[in-house]
This record gives structure tokens, sequence and C-alpha cells, in this order.
């Protein structure tokens, strides 16, 4: 063996000798306080980079990322899950964080140095060696990349537009409210569901829901058979009480005016923002689609002047991106639900995206 050979296998048994005598020896402090040594912070960032980039390599952003009901979708969602940490525009973290190892980052320098698709990696997946974790339901990516449509957004936020939102000032509002709003309901609710469950921009509204369904909503996100990170995350903690206030709280709104909506068949006036042809939605929500073994949705969700069950949600007056959002991830078998999920798993399976579409139109008119 050559001289140079030789010695450097005897330098790198030395070194690895070094480094379990170090380890077993105990004397590297494993304390946050401490913090890491410049080589060590070094290395793990690089690291996390060089994974991150090369993982991400096949993730493809969505086209909507500047859509502003997914910002505000995803402001909220930061705010109950990542404020805490990173702090937010205008504000810095908590000094208790700030005692991390390593520190949550400022984010309104770190977010430039990444890509949607990088972002969309660390917020799904989360990062080893530091606190950040994996986006709590693998299922629903749309999540993630609401959260990311927001941060995309942060370095041109001030602390009163991250506010609103975030629905802040709703939770500000029921908590001024001489009303009585259960504490459970100012805490989880309202800044995306609002006072009054009509539901912020970027929500689904939950006014005049039947007290069953909303009751059992809430228990599936509980126990994982919804699919919600923040829906999972708003429930996982509430008491048996709690989900009751709740549900009733919301279920005691007034439903949308019924004999309107029956009588509808409109489509959205000119100009304005739509999604799908209201009436060709009226068509499918009364009448089915018989060639596609399609039910008419009324049956189930109304409206009409019948008396309805109150296992299965009402319709009438919902938002129309929500209703779409939903019909797809049902299709994906990416929702999850009560025991009834298997019912829509196969209906929203058998309909066009036109299709979905338009349903989705006549019920949000």
């Amino acid at each position: 063996m050559k001289p140079c050979l030789r010695c450097l296998m005897f330098t790198l048994i030395a070194v690895a000798v070094l480094a379990v005598v170090i380890v077993t020896s105990g004397i590297v402090p494993a304390t946050a306080s401490s913090g890491h040594l410049p080589i060590t912070e070094w290395m793990l960032a690089f690291a996390m980079k060089r994974s991150v980039s090369t993982h991400s390599l096949g993730i493809t952003a969505p086209d909507d990322l500047d859509n502003a009901a997914l910002v505000k979708r995803g402001a909220a969602h930061f705010d109950v899950g990542c404020y805490w940490c990173h702090g937010g525009p205008g504000s810095e973290p908590s000094r208790i964080v700030l005692n991390m190892t390593p520190h949550p980052p400022d984010l309104s320098d770190e977010i430039a140095q990444w890509t949607p698709a990088e972002l969309a990696y660390i917020v799904g997946h989360g990062v080893k060696f530091t606190g950040m974790p994996a986006w709590p339901e693998a299922h629903r990516r749309d999540e993630v990349w609401a959260v990311v449509a927001f941060l995309k957004e942060y370095h041109r936020l001030d602390q009163s537009t991250y506010a609103e939102l975030a629905g802040r000032g709703e939770v500000s509002a029921a908590r001024q409210s001489r009303s009585a709003i259960p504490e459970v309901v100012t805490a989880r609710c309202v800044a995306c569901h609002g006072i009054d469950g009509e539901g912020r921009m970027a929500f689904p509204r939950l006014a005049g829901q039947s007290l069953k369904y909303l009751r059992a909503s809430l228990i599936a996100y509980q126990t994982g058979q919804r699919y919600s990170g923040m829906m999972g995350s708003a429930a996982a903690s509430l008491s048996e009480k709690e989900i009751e206030v709740a549900a009733q709280y919301y279920a005691a709104f007034a439903t949308p005016d019924l004999q309107q909506a029956e009588a509808l068949t409109t489509d959205a006036p000119a100009g304005t923002a739509r999604i799908g042809t209201a009436s060709a939605g009226a068509a499918i929500a009364r009448q089915g689609l018989p060639s596609q073994k399609v039910g008419a949705c009324v049956e189930c969700h109304g409206p009409n002047s019948r008396e309805q069950t109150d296992s299965y949600p009402q319709l009438a007056g919902q938002r129309a991106d929500y209703l779409v959002q939903q019909l797809h991830l049902l299709r994906e078998k990416k929702r999850g639900g009560t025991r009834y999920l298997s019912i829509m798993e196969e209906i929203a399976d058998k309909l066009t995206d036109q299709q979905i579409q338009d349903v989705a139109a006549f019920y949000a008119r």
C-alpha cells in the first residue's frame, strides 16, 4: 500500500474512533440553550437546502396561487399553525421560541430563497432536526398550497393587512360582542367561519346546517375520518360538550331562502365572475343524470318542499369554489367524511369537471 493511502486510511480510522469516543462520553451538550457550533449549523442548513431542492423537483405548482381566496385561506391556516413560532408580517416571534435550536427563521428574509415547489415540500413534509412538523394531514395537498399562496404574498403585508387576511377582526368582534358567543366558537371557529356562520371569503358556510350534521362532521375531523390538517387540529382537543356547543351555535342560524333557491334557474349576470352555469346545474340538481346513474341532488341536499334528512348537508347558498373543491376531493378519495362517505364518492366519480362546476354554480346562486 502506498504511504499516502496508508496515511489517509489511518487518519479516517482515527477520526472515526475520536467521533465514537466523543459521542459515547456524553461530553457534547444536547441542550437547546447551547446552540449549534457554526460548522454544525452550516452543515445542517446546507444539507436541508440540497435535500429540499432535490426532492421538490417533481412538484408542479398550481396555476392559481395568486387567487385571493386561496391566499386568505392560507393566512388563516398560518395564523393558527405557524404564527407562534415564526411571528407574522411586522411582528417578531415569541421570546420563548427564540430559545429553540435552531431558531425558527424570520420568514420575511427566508421565503425569497425558495421556489413555490420547495415551499410546498417544506410545509408538507416538515424538516428534521428542527421544530418544523409535517402537515398534519397527508391527503390534503390543497391546504399546503393555500399556505404557499399566502407565503408568496408575505413580503407585501404589514400587521394590519395580515390581521385582516387571517380573520383576527372576526375574533376581536366576537370577544367584544354583547351577544352570548361561546368561548369555543370564538377561539376555534369565527376566524374562518364568521360570527354568523356565513363563512369568510375562503371558507364554507355553516349557518343553517343541522345540529346532527355539524356534530358528526366535527367528530369525523377529530377522529381523522374526514381529512383536514387545520380542521383536524382545531377539533382534536375538543370535548364532547364543546363539540355540542359549537354545533348548536351554528345550527341555530337561519337557512337560506329555500323558496327563492328552488325557483332559481338563472345564471350569474354578465361580467360577473362565476364557476359553471347555474341553469345547467339546476337541471342536474333537480333531475339527476339518468344516463350516468346519478340521482337528483335535491333529494338529499335540498332545496325542496319536503323535509330533509338532517344527516346530509344543505347546499343552498354554499360557496361555489368550496363545492367544486369538495367534489374533486371526493372523486380523488382525499376528503374522508362520515359514514355516508361512500355514497358521495361514487357520485362524484361519475361527474365530469363541467358538471361539477355547473352544480356548484346552481347551489351557490
